[in-house]
């Protein structure tokens, strides 16, 4: 039965392998267009910054950090995005695999006001990737090991790999189903099923699809009491006994559909896409042809005994994470995170958790330019106090939502964030060659009233700086 349950199809892995890559390529692909703005010392986060305010525990281990030159940060990001390729074809699997994990964890320590739960999600697979044979099968690594067999080919290859690894890698996939429910309240997203209504209410991720279905208030409802049912039965069906492969196959067409609809409704950068990806190690071997299974692969006992550590580390931490029991917080007390830390294997679960976000808006920084003319330092244009048509364009990409949400009232550190991002403002007109005087940055917040009760945003002085003098007097005002 544990073959049946925690076994993966070699085939399965080499597919995932090849997405796995793909996503850190497009993981590079979107922050190299911020590259000076978002990870050099120019930039809206420098490391003086950073070290001060807002790095994790023992998380300072990054060669991202070595330099804040942006030819540092760009000579990094084409050393990963070799690596990843080197993942796509199967090229020293191992290493590359190793390689890509580190730079990830290195990539994502320098600037984590950028983050969001796709990175945390690659993360971790990346991580657990280290336990399982990505290159078996649909590699060079493969092709290579087979040319160099002596004599005629006669043995089998292996089709699957049965390991704690790769039983790691199996439930670490529904582990972030389960957290995520278990972090949910059950009221907001069962009780009155506001859940959904709330989500395609925030402005700077819903589509225009989306809007459509915030339209349909039955349809919201259904919605959110689907959703928590999903996260909490549907793992557990891909590990039935019995019809495993025909109910596994039903799992990941299930979960496709979700996170594709996610993707419709909101954009929220690869989190549908890394999840979908994730699914990919669920496939049976029947999908790739009935032919007579061969032998399994053989894992290393040591590799065994550190995955099986960390099926339990992570476990507990995760336990921990939900409040479980207090027993837990006993068993696996706060002493006990430096190695989650190091490793980038902390972790929670908390997409739209409890509940979606209530509070949203957008931002109007009028400034006054050396010259004398007004224009919002932002869009480059004339200063409006009207809420965008459209606020998901009027950030780039994800990764800027995310790091002005992050400038939030109410937000951990959103003095020194604010600080370092008018600073960074300041340098970006300089470099125009229009310098810029002074300017405020105010946020328009807007409260989600249920039943489709609409409220006038509040306008929220956040922080005023003065160019001019650059690192001299600026000041958080009161909050208007």
């Amino acid at each position: 039965m544990a073959r049946r349950l925690f076994s993966i199809d070699l085939r399965s892995l080499a597919v995932f392998r090849m997405a796995l890559g793909g996503l850190l390529l497009s993981d590079l692909w979107v922050r190299s267009q911020d590259l000076a703005a978002h990870y050099t010392d120019w930039g809206v986060l420098p490391r003086d910054v950073l070290a001060a305010h807002f790095t994790r525990p023992l998380s300072l281990f990054s060669l991202h950090l070595v330099s804040g030159s942006a030819f540092w940060q760009a000579t990094l990001f084409i050393i990963a995005g070799v690596v990843a390729c080197g993942l796509v074809v199967g090229f020293r699997t191992p290493m590359a695999t190793c390689a890509s994990w580190l730079l990830l964890i290195s990539l994502q320590a320098r600037n984590p006001r950028v983050l969001h739960g796709s990175d945390e999600l690659l993360c971790v697979l990346l991580f657990w990737s280290l336990f399982v044979p990505l290159g078996a099968r649909w590699s060079l690594d493969s092709l290579i090991r087979r040319a160099g067999d002596e004599g005629p080919h006669i043995e089998r290859l292996p089709t699957s790999v049965c390991s704690v690894g790769a039983a790691g890698l199996l439930l670490q996939v529904c582990t972030v189903y389960w957290c995520t429910a278990g972090l949910k309240s059950w009221d907001v997203w069962w009780g009155e099923a506001s859940a959904v209504y709330r989500t395609l209410n925030i402005d700077q991720i819903v589509t225009p699809f989306g809007r459509w279905v915030l339209g349909l208030p039955a349809l919201t409802a259904l919605l959110s009491r689907a959703v928590i049912v999903l996260e909490f039965l549907g793992p557990c069906l891909a590990f039935v006994p019995f019809f495993t492969p025909q109910l596994r196959l039903a799992v990941i067409g299930t979960f496709f559909g979700f996170h594709l609809g996610i993707a419709a409704c909101t954009d929220i950068g690869l989190f549908p896409y890394v999840s979908m990806v994730s699914w990919l190690v669920f496939v049976p071997g029947l999908v790739w042809g009935h032919g007579r299974p061969g032998p399994a692969v053989r894992t290393s006992r040591p590799a065994q005994v550190a995955a099986a550590f960390f099926v339990v580390y992570i476990a507990l931490w995760n336990l921990r994470g939900l409040e479980a029991t207090s027993a837990v917080r006993r068993i696996f007390p706060w002493w006990a995170s430096p190695v989650g830390y190091v490793l980038r294997i902390d972790q929670h679960w908390n997409m739209f958790s409890p509940w979606p976000l209530m509070d949203d808006g957008w931002f109007v920084m009028p400034g006054r330019l050396a010259d004398g003319r007004v224009v919002d330092v932002w869009t480059a244009g004339p200063v409006g106090w009207e809420k965008p048509a459209e606020l998901r364009v009027w950030y780039p990409h994800d990764r800027w939502w995310k790091f002005m949400e992050n400038m939030y009232p109410g937000q951990k550190n959103r003095k020194a964030a604010l600080g370092a991002f008018a600073g960074w403002v300041c340098r970006v007109w300089d470099a125009r060659g229009q310098p810029l005087a002074r300017f405020q940055i105010f946020f328009m917040q807007e409260t989600t009233l249920p039943d489709y009760q609409t409220t006038r945003p509040e306008r929220k002085l956040l922080w005023t700086h003065s160019c001019a003098e650059q690192a001299g007097r600026s000041e958080v005002l009161p909050q208007q």
